[in-house]
């Protein structure tokens, strides 16, 4: 898959909204962030094959991601959510 389809569809979830719903502005924000700061942290960590000359994710360590979800899904359902 390509950063702008990981970028789309980090947009869909976080707004719940069709992506021609959300600012372009946060459309921006998000890819930018995927590109420079998250998809490196997690190809360095392993988590998924990252080839930023072509703007691909190749393969996703899933057995690397299983337990950071679990985390995540625990501390969600323990805190409010922020309003």
């Amino acid at each position: 898959m390509t950063v702008r389809d990981v970028s789309n569809e980090v947009v869909a979830r976080e707004y719940a909204a069709p992506l021609p719903d959300v600012p372009s502005a946060d459309v921006k924000r998000v890819y930018l962030s995927l590109l420079h700061v998250h998809l490196p942290l997690l190809a360095d960590a392993n988590v998924i094959n990252y080839d930023p000359d072509r703007g691909v994710i190749e393969d996703i360590n899933l057995e690397a991601v299983e337990p950071l979800l679990s985390t995540v899904t625990a501390d969600e359902s323990s805190t409010e959510p922020a309003r």
